[in-house]
């Protein structure tokens, strides 16, 4: 069955910005009178830490479920952000993921989708249907009072503009809290945990605090009669933690997988680096080969770590409560379900970054990267460097309020204005020194003459007395 909005806890920091119209006034008056809620999706590619403005134009058809008429661009205006449109379409008929990828083909830069319920979308998000990997713009989903007046004004003539800030709420600490929720038969799991690595070590494993969850579900009808049978291969712990069969009638079951969950669990616990290295080693295809066992897999990935197999097993043997695992509940399953629950998460591979839920394509990693680098309250230095590679080739422009470039101009014209006005007070000094050097040689000419005086009217006495 294809997803296409999930209800998540309220538990979980939800990803529920403001998008601001700029154009026209009467509308943009309504839009502050009203300051509607725009739910992000969980797929495309999502510019953190950015901002998205330009022309929003109707879906022909409205609905986006069909190819769109093309907006053309011309050659000399490619390189400029806001000549691409922004394409308002109608939620239903079609998954989210075929809108978008009809509205990017046309040339759009972004997805609105007008939702055709009241729901509170502070708790709503739109999902991708499996098949959106090659999405590269961000979908967001607006109320339908809201999305029917936007479309008035669009049909009435009207040019409007809008502008999207994707703003990451920012840790007050300079460390980041990333929860990976994995699931044990999936692929693309093993493909983020490897594609982090690499990143995270730049930033430091010290800085970004990472913890790995996995889902567990449970048995209903073993929880009725008080998980007291064996006969469920899927699960341990008389079927209070369980896994779905990966292979159907294939060799494996759910219990392999669980168990394979621990194992991770345990390498996370002791050292989150070799956990990292062990994910990236590990070949999620192996148990899947003819005549491979899970063990054997788990023993591959265990290679040039710094534990041995033995040591993650007796780990995962202590975690029970018992000697019979098929039974005696497991204190580190219980509280992974526990937690699973308490988060509500329904996707698999997803993110939280400091309680907050990560919306976007996880894969390519480098999505979750910028996500990450956004998110501290200072910016590393190797996410410095990787936005200003970045910089020349994106199409989205900065936020609007960059406190670090107000700093620097300030300090500028700071300086600027004390060159100035030292310049002019050298000036003026210059100027009253000159004065007074000439007040002073006036004043001694002056005395110099009045002595002279002096001197004839006393010589003229003189003679006058002889």
């Amino acid at each position: 069955m294809q997803l296409r909005i999930v209800v998540l806890s309220i538990l979980l920091c939800l990803v529920c910005a403001q998008l601001q119209i700029l154009s026209p006034d009467n509308l943009k008056k309504y839009w502050k009178k009203e300051s509607p809620k725009a739910a992000i999706a969980n797929f495309g590619y999502v510019p953190w830490g950015r901002k998205l403005s330009g022309e929003v134009y109707l879906a022909k058809p409205y609905k986006a479920c069909e190819t769109l008429e093309p907006f053309t661009i011309p050659k000399d205006k490619a390189e400029e952000a806001d000549k691409y449109p922004i394409i308002l379409a109608e939620r239903g008929g079609c998954t989210f993921t075929q809108k978008a990828q009809n509205a990017q083909l046309a040339g759009a830069r972004m997805l609105i989708v007008v939702d055709t319920l009241e729901e509170p979308l502070d708790q709503t998000m739109p999902v991708g249907d499996g098949q959106d990997s090659s999405v590269h713009i961000p979908t967001v989903m607006i109320g339908p009072r809201h999305g029917a007046k936007m479309k008035e004004f669009i049909e009435n003539g009207e040019r409007v503009t809008v502008t999207m800030n994707f703003e990451l709420p920012k840790s007050k600490e300079d460390k980041v809290k990333l929860e990976l929720w994995l699931s044990g038969t999936d692929t693309r799991s093993f493909e983020l945990a490897k594609g982090l690595r690499d990143y995270i070590q730049k930033i430091g494993f010290d800085q970004v605090i990472t913890k790995p969850y996995y889902a567990i579900w449970y048995c209903p009808y073993c929880k009725e009669i008080n998980y007291t049978t064996t006969d469920n291969e899927n699960c341990f712990s008389g079927g209070r933690y369980c896994s779905p069969d990966p292979d159907d009638s294939g060799p494996l079951t759910g219990r392999d997988i669980l168990r394979e969950d621990l194992r991770q669990l345990c390498l996370a616990d002791l050292s989150i680096e070799a956990w990292f290295q062990y994910m990236s080693q590990y070949d999620p295809k192996c148990p899947y080969q003819d005549g491979a066992k899970m063990d054997d897999c788990f023993k591959k990935g265990m290679k040039n770590l710094k534990f041995t197999p033995k040591e993650i097993d007796e780990c995962v043997n202590l975690s029970f409560e018992g000697p019979n695992e098929l039974l005696d509940d497991n204190w580190r399953l219980r509280k992974q379900r526990t937690f699973f629950k308490r988060r509500g998460i329904q996707i698999w591979p997803s993110i939280v970054l400091n309680g907050f839920l990560y919306r976007g394509n996880v894969l390519p990693v480098t999505n979750v990267y910028e996500a990450i680098c956004e998110d501290f309250s200072t910016m590393p230095s190797s996410c410095v460097e990787h936005f200003q590679r970045k910089k020349a080739e994106s199409i989205y422009e900065e936020p609007e309020f960059d406190l670090f470039s107000v700093v620097a101009w300030i300090t500028v014209l700071a300086t600027i204005f004390l060159v100035i006005a030292l310049c002019f007070y050298r000036r003026w000094i210059r100027r009253e020194l000159m004065r007074d050097l000439n007040n002073q040689l006036n004043a001694r000419i002056s005395e110099y003459m009045a002595m002279q005086d002096e001197e004839k009217v006393g010589n003229k006495e003189t003679k006058a007395s002889a």
